[in-house]
Parts: structure tokens; sequence; C-alpha cells
């Protein structure tokens, strides 16, 4: 099993659409921000910064660092595309991501390595204060949320790995180094 988290959005969403239009900004080019994206009313919830939770114009919390914290268990477990998904949140509105989510991905087991068969593996996905559970052994008084705003528990067979954001700072639980 691997459990995922970001200490993310730090923007607003779950927000429902606004339905005041503001003065564009005269440094903005709304329609050329905009792109190809249907053309809302400017609106100073949008932008510069909070555009990320609107469906319209970002993916929320999941897309804005998925990439980012994600990347290590796709790449270490060579997984491919999920099997089944499953996912819980707070309110969700149709403009835009909710507040909070937590999403469990099940893929499936690979044969894409030599003389090693991976298994199915659970990777959980969790955002907007949503936390997995402290791992039993976890030293006390450490923060769970890692670096970069970012957290990957990897819970293997013989120790548990834990990283923060782009894999950054890792750890076996154990204390143990390990040879690499």
């Amino acid at each position: 099993k691997v459990e995922c988290a970001t200490d993310r959005p730090i923007w607003p969403q779950g927000l429902n659409a606004p339905e005041k239009a503001d003065r564009i900004p005269n440094t903005l080019n709304w329609d050329l921000f905009t792109g190809p994206a249907k053309l809302n009313p400017y609106n100073n919830v949008y932008h510069p910064w909070n555009w990320r939770g609107w469906w319209d114009y970002g993916t929320g919390a999941l897309g804005d660092m998925a990439c980012h914290i994600l990347h290590q268990p796709f790449r270490a477990l060579k997984l491919g595309y999920p099997t089944k998904v499953e996912g819980s949140s707070t309110l969700l509105l149709s403009a835009c991501a909710p507040q909070a989510q937590h999403v469990k991905m099940i893929f499936p087991a690979r044969d894409n390595m030599p003389k090693v068969a991976l298994p199915e593996v659970e990777v959980h996905w969790y955002d907007g204060g949503m936390m997995p559970e402290r791992p039993k052994g976890f030293p006390e008084g450490k923060q769970l949320m890692g670096p970069g705003g970012g957290l990957t528990i990897f819970h293997g067979t013989k120790d548990t790995l834990i990283c923060g954001c782009y894999g950054e700072q890792p750890f076996l639980l154990s204390g143990r180094v390990p040879n690499a």
C-alpha cells in the first residue's frame, strides 16, 4: 500500500461560481489567459493565483500536486492505469474542486520487470487536510507532512519508506540505512 498527501489547497476551493464580474486588470489579457477554456466573465476569485481550484482553468489540489508526489510510486512500482478508483470528498460543486478529498486507486499486478513480479497495489491520495494515519513507530513529535508540503508512505513487507514532495528526505521507518 502507498499513501500520498499534500498540504494543498492553499487557495480557495469548494466555492460556488461567482455571480458578478469584476473589472479586468489592465495588465491581464483575460481572453488569452482563458485560452480554449470556457470564457467566463472575469472575477478576482479566478486570478492571479486561485485559478487552480476552478474546473475551467485547473484541476484542484490533486491536479496541481499529484505530479510531484505520485511520481515516486508510479516510477518505483512501474504503475500504469488503475483498474479501480474510489473517491470521497467534501461537497463537490460543478464549477470548483472540493475543499478536501481522499482517492483510492487500485493498480493491477505487474510483471514488467526482469525477474520480479509486482503484486496489486493500493495507492491513496489525500488533500485538503485529510491525512493517512501516522504509521506505527513514526517518531513522536515529528511532523508527518514532509518537505515541500507533500508526503509519500510506501508500506512494504519488510519496512516502511517515507518521503516528502519530490521524493525529498527519504527515510526508512525502522531507522535502517538502505544499501543503495
